[in-house]
């Protein structure tokens, strides 16, 4: 039932199996059976295109009303930061 840490002789662990509970197996058929896109461009090519599209603008409205960023030009000599559409 313990096992003795060579490296460390008076520290013991225990050597019991751990076992993940059954709700974690709820979550991940769920997932399995309803994938979401993970790029912008699946999510505007599947069957939710136009609940993807509302929420994306929705996001969008929010971004942009709570001031979270700030256009500005781009400093002569720098790049842009790219975005490849992730979604999470």
């Amino acid at each position: 039932m313990w096992e003795t840490n060579r490296e460390h002789p008076g520290i013991r662990r225990s050597t019991r199996k751990r076992l993940r509970p059954d709700y974690y197996l709820e979550h991940s058929s769920v997932a399995q059976n309803d994938p979401e896109p993970a790029t912008v461009k699946q999510a505007l090519e599947s069957p939710q295109k136009a609940r993807w599209k509302e929420a994306m603008e929705a996001e969008m409205h929010s971004l942009q009303s709570n001031n979270v960023w700030e256009l500005v030009e781009l400093p002569e000599g720098h790049k842009a930061v790219e975005v490849d559409g992730c979604l999470r």
